[in-house]
């Protein structure tokens, strides 16, 4: 007499026990069919669990390697980053260079002998070219972002959008730009990164209200617990 008893791993056959008594006078009870489905469903649970370690394995390998690869990538792209900011540097520091230099040789030897109002256009010179100096000393810093950790600081927001507001209308004094800023809570972050964003974020409000004969740009905060949640609009 012979009785079987499938082994089923996730629902597919991956095999079966036979079990043969060579004796026909003794028949299969239905404890002996329990038992026996009982250590079909142990082989399989088995089968199972060994299959799963090896996947774990494999996907833990994969993984590694995944992860080796995306570092590897992400050295790459910061050496790029670090060699374009270089490169940029120095391409944009040279004629700077130059329009700062004649821009003090022009205020050292003319100055007294030009109206207020070009006084005012020529110091907005000197200012821009320094602010465009302190930009690519942020951009260099900005490249090694990934190497440095943030220096964070008890911000004064409010001083801050102030002193970027002044720089930024310099450079376009024909618009007539309306600021409302808002008081503005203190916050913690890294200086040089925040004035950056918010400088972006300024100069498209600047820039996209160019249509505008009387532009209102309005610059608040709402606080939200612990936070503090920026707008420009």
């Amino acid at each position: 007499l012979v009785m079987a008893a499938p082994i089923f791993v996730h629902n597919k056959l991956y095999g079966a026990i036979l079990l043969q008594h060579l004796s026909e006078k003794v028949s299969w009870t239905p404890y002996h069919l329990r038992s026996l489905s009982s250590v079909a469903g142990n082989i399989a649970s088995s089968i199972s669990r060994h299959t799963a370690e090896e996947e774990l394995v494999n996907l833990n390998a994969n993984l590694e390697q995944m992860v080796a690869d995306r570092t590897q990538k992400m050295e790459s792209a910061i050496k790029e980053l670090e060699s374009f900011s270089y490169s940029v540097s120095h391409d944009l520091r040279a004629p700077l260079r130059a329009i700062s230099g004649f821009s003090h040789v022009l205020n050292s030897e003319f100055g007294d002998k030009l109206n207020e109002e070009g006084q005012k256009f020529l110091s907005n010179i000197l200012k821009g070219a320094k602010d465009m100096s302190q930009l690519i000393d942020d951009l260099l810093d900005f490249s090694r972002v990934g190497k440095r950790e943030l220096e964070f600081a008890m911000l004064d927001m409010e001083s801050l959008v102030h002193e970027i507001v002044q720089q930024l209308t310099a450079q376009v004094p024909d618009r007539n730009l309306n600021f409302k800023v808002h008081p503005l809570p203190k916050c913690q972050g890294d200086k040089a990164m925040m004035k950056q964003v918010l400088s972006n974020f300024i100069w498209n409000a600047i820039k996209y209200t160019q249509n505008e004969e009387i532009a209102l740009i309005e610059i608040g905060a709402h606080e939200k617990g612990s936070m503090a949640e920026f707008y420009i609009k």
